[in-house]
């Protein structure tokens, strides 16, 4: 089973490889959709050969993640022609199950990122920004890798996360029936509406608008519950 999956989630897109890792142990204990509204916990509840796919990324050993970082290294070779952008974590997050940054992770992701030349664009949204922000070494390096956002659900959170130089992506905590087109200010931010989720704009994916991971890019996203 590879690591990296391309083109099997209609959002993103065909050109567009994702790695994810399982829902819950990986993520902080302070995001409000855990155990509730996650879409990501939801599919990989449902669908057993998810859960096993995701899993190949969390809880190894030290030779395990040298053989993981291995197995990328070659699966991103292999498909780095036919990829337009990477997402990390459809799924999970950085953490381990005790709540503290998954270090050996977070190392074999970056090294492997950056061992291999002539890579698309790599993006993540994270939880986990508080954490990230209390190691500066960690988050240097996966700032250095990838376009990595915040997620955030309220103003406070928001301004926080700015404070630490984040791009943010809000929870507008309206259904996805409320995204309107355009920019909008959100817990007191300037915004796009994810431009997938604009009712009329079905054909937009992640690979054919670009606006997250394109690294010249400092405004933020709104995504609305789905």
């Amino acid at each position: 089973m590879k690591l990296l999956n391309i083109g099997t989630n209609q959002k993103l897109g065909k050109k567009v490889g994702t790695l994810s890792r399982p829902v819950g142990p990986t993520c902080p204990k302070s995001c409000p959709f855990l155990e509730t509204a996650c879409y990501a916990e939801r599919l990989e509840d449902r669908y057993r050969n998810v859960h096993a796919n995701w899993s190949q990324s969390y809880d190894l050993t030290p030779e395990q993640w040298s053989q993981w970082a291995g197995r990328l290294r070659q699966e991103l070779e292999q498909a780095k022609g036919k990829l337009k952008a990477i997402r990390i974590h459809v799924g999970g997050d950085f953490l381990q199950a005790d709540g503290q940054i998954d270090h050996a992770y977070c190392l074999a992701l970056v090294g492997t990122l950056g061992t291999v030349e002539g890579l698309p664009p790599v993006w993540a949204y994270t939880h986990a920004w508080r954490e990230l922000a209390a190691f500066p070494a960690a988050l240097t390096l996966l700032r250095g890798a990838m376009v990595l956002f915040a997620s955030v659900h309220s103003p406070t959170e928001a301004q926080e996360a700015l404070a630490l130089g984040f791009r943010l992506a809000l929870d507008p905590e309206e259904p996805v029936s409320a995204a309107r087109s355009g920019f909008h200010e959100i817990h007191g931010v300037k915004a796009l509406a994810c431009p997938e989720q604009v009712k009329g704009h079905e054909r937009v994916t992640c690979d054919s608008c670009g606006y997250c991971f394109r690294a010249t890019e400092t405004r933020h996203v709104a995504f609305y519950r789905h």
